[in-house]
């Protein structure tokens, strides 16, 4: 979503080229960041630039134009 706004407002905190995706976790999450990178959200299941990145790509193809 901080990809696409970027995009649409025109601004850039993180480089829109950038796959290492954890970068956003803080801008996003905030202090609990860590916290989901090391999987407390998500049952034990870490968070890392795989995982997110297909999320990343997902949400790309499903949301509107």
């Amino acid at each position: 979503m901080v990809r696409h706004a970027q995009r649409v407002w025109d601004f850039e905190i993180i480089p829109d080229d950038n796959q290492q995706w954890v970068l956003w976790l803080p801008i996003l999450f905030g202090d609990a960041a860590e916290k989901i990178r090391q999987g407390v959200a998500s049952n034990g299941v870490a968070v890392d630039g795989r995982s997110l990145s297909a999320l990343v790509n997902r949400f790309e193809t499903l949301r509107p134009g």
